[in-house]
């Protein structure tokens, strides 16, 4: 069942991996297949500073990297959870 299931997975266009499996058949992909991968990337990558950031600070804090307590870092941090409360309000303002 899960065999069967991961095969579907692997015929299906809208994996991420989907990208690779073309390329290394010499064939290129579309464009929006290509872009729509970059925004999941992207999404991922912010929600991984997000969560993982005040982690990396206290257990960075407690074991002596000093590039945690960086200003540009702790900026960059909060700046971004600011983004993402304010798309979260402004979603809510206005979602019907």
């Amino acid at each position: 069942m899960l065999i069967s299931s991961l095969n579907k997975v692997n015929q299906c266009d809208a994996w991420p991996g989907h990208l690779f499996t073309l390329l290394l058949q010499g064939e290129l992909p579309l464009p929006y297949q290509v872009l729509a991968d970059t925004v999941l990337l992207l999404h991922f990558g912010v929600v991984i500073f997000v969560v993982l950031g005040l982690p990396v600070i206290l257990i960075g804090n407690r074991i002596g990297w000093l590039w945690v307590n960086n200003l540009w870092w702790r900026l960059a941090h909060l700046a971004t959870i600011a983004v993402v409360v304010l798309q979260a309000w402004i979603w809510a303002a206005t979602a019907p």
